[in-house]
């Protein structure tokens, strides 16, 4: 019986003192970390292939077979996680660019020797140059990646700790 007891007694306080190490590991694309050190913002990069990282309520770790890197969570400023390109914003922005200077151009171009400016002319040269615009526009927006960025500025230790599980089970990679 004194056994058994001390067998029960073992089993309860084992449960009672388990250490609880919340350590969660990702698999993660490119991001950028901006954190403090030595008094000023820095930023690290992490290329794009797949990254592991080991979130822990106090460290982030990347792999150590690739890096040699280890952040406190309380120096984390932000984080930019890669989603995608930048491919319709730059394409948007320059076909609107080639519109625009389209139909400056085509407004004052003067066919009918008169001195005044001309609408229809002006949409028809905008449309014409808008579309090469944003063709160029689009190839160099596929090259150009587009980040999310979550900033940090403000937060606990245990606020930044949940927001970076949160963002980090978003962007986990299945690989």
């Amino acid at each position: 019986m004194k056994t058994l007891t001390l067998l029960l007694g073992l089993l309860l306080a084992s449960s009672i003192f388990a250490q609880n190490d919340s350590s969660r590991t990702f698999g993660l694309p490119e991001m950028k970390i901006k954190q403090f050190e030595s008094g000023k913002v820095v930023t690290y990069m992490f290329d794009n292939s797949l990254n592991i990282f080991t979130l822990t309520p106090s460290h982030l770790l990347p792999d150590t077979n690739r890096y040699t890197y280890k952040v406190d969570i309380k120096d984390i400023e932000s984080v930019s996680m890669r989603n995608g390109t930048q491919l319709w914003k730059i394409a948007g922005i320059a076909g609107s660019v080639g519109f625009f200077l389209g139909f400056i151009a085509g407004g004052f171009l003067d066919i009918h020797n008169s001195p005044t400016f001309h609408v229809d002319q002006g949409f028809a040269l905008g449309a014409l140059t808008a579309v090469p615009f944003a063709l160029i526009g689009g190839i160099i927006g596929a090259l150009s990646p587009a980040f999310d960025e979550y900033s940090f500025t403000g937060n606990t230790d245990k606020q930044k700790y949940d927001a970076l599980m949160k963002i980090f089970k978003k962007y986990r990679q299945k690989r």
